[in-house]
């Protein structure tokens, strides 16, 4: 039961973490919609070189690997609590 109590700060935040980064990971296409601007690019190869989508698409890949440590490090938090 201890560790189950001990466990739980641990799922909330990641829980909490997973929905704060949950608007920074988006799609290319979600990318498009948002940062084009008005006068834009014929194609989209064009439209992914404006600045507002390249930051959306550089938001996304730090978004995904800071999950994947969190991710990990709760993995490794978990291994620990049953292990010790």
């Amino acid at each position: 039961m201890t560790e189950l109590i001990n466990l739980t700060p641990s799922i909330l935040n990641f829980i909490g973490t997973i929905i704060i980064a949950w608007g920074l990971l988006i799609s290319k296409e979600q990318a498009l919609e948002l940062g084009v601007a008005r006068w834009c690019g014929d194609t989209d190869e064009e439209n992914l070189k404006l600045p507002a989508v390249r930051d959306r698409l550089k938001q996304k890949k730090y978004a995904l690997i800071g999950l994947g440590f969190l991710l990990a490090g709760v993995s490794f938090e978990i291994l620990f609590i049953f292990l010790f």
